[in-house]
């Protein structure tokens, strides 16, 4: 029995937020949750277990960064994905040795966001099986 993949998304951008959904979605990953703040993400991912989590770094309450240390600190490992106008290569070094599987750049290429969710399915596939 294969278990679900689902995700919950933390990102402010609604329209961000919706076209990362959609590449999931597309990829047979449930989403779960979506939050628009730092902490309301770190409360959604102890509540649902996801096996990803697709945010930016720029969150309020707590940064993208900082909600990675929470959950990793409580034990939770899912997927991170990031979604991030940041580009500040000390930034993309940090989500990288945060365990961040996947970041794309904003504004979302479609064709790219499509490509990294379905290796991001394939990874979370591997990972289950």
């Amino acid at each position: 029995m294969t278990k679900q993949r689902t995700a919950v998304i933390g990102d402010t951008s609604a329209a961000s937020g919706k076209q990362v959904a959609e590449a999931l979605r597309a990829e047979g990953v449930e989403v779960v949750a979506t939050c628009y703040d730092g902490i309301s993400l770190v409360e959604a991912v102890v509540q649902h277990h996801p096996s990803v989590v697709a945010l930016d770094l720029i969150l309020p309450r707590l940064t993208g960064l900082q909600v990675i240390d929470a959950l990793r600190r409580k034990g939770l490992n899912p997927s991170f994905v990031v979604a991030s106008a940041v580009s500040a290569r000390e930034r993309v070094l940090a989500a990288k040795e945060a365990g961040v599987s996947f970041y794309i750049l904003k504004p979302i290429d479609a064709a790219r966001l499509a490509k990294m969710a379905s290796a991001l399915a394939l990874e979370l596939e591997i990972a289950v099986a």
